[in-house]
């Protein structure tokens, strides 16, 4: 009978060890399932966050492009206005010679009709 009960205390632990390698082995495969389904999380979030990514890069190089052609055009109109401003100057100055002419020919022709008279 000792062997019989030796039999059966044996066969008690190999089942109690089966079934809680079993248990343990379900617990892992959970663990695992949670494990796969956050890296799918984090792998969506990536990707969008990669999408984002060239969208935002995308617009920075448009404005980037844009900035360089309003500072373009910006110093291209800072010249045009220096050589207008330079031209105004040289116009005001023969205003001015024209305007002092003038005068002294309407001095002068004053001067030559009152000796006429």
């Amino acid at each position: 009978m000792s062997t019989l009960v030796i039999v059966i205390i044996v066969a008690a632990v190999l089942v109690l060890g089966f079934l809680a390698y079993r248990s343990y082995a379900a617990k892992q495969e959970a663990e695992r399932q949670r494990l796969r389904r956050d890296a799918r999380g984090h792998r969506q979030q990536a990707e969008a966050g990669a999408g984002r990514a060239r969208e935002l890069g995308e617009k920075s190089e448009h404005h980037t492009r844009e900035a360089r052609r309003h500072k373009q055009l910006a110093d291209e109109h800072a010249n045009k206005a220096e050589e207008h401003a330079r031209e105004a100057a040289k116009a005001d100055g023969g205003k001015r010679r024209a305007g002092q002419a003038a005068g002294r020919h309407d001095e002068r022709a004053s001067e030559l009709e009152d000796k006429t008279r």
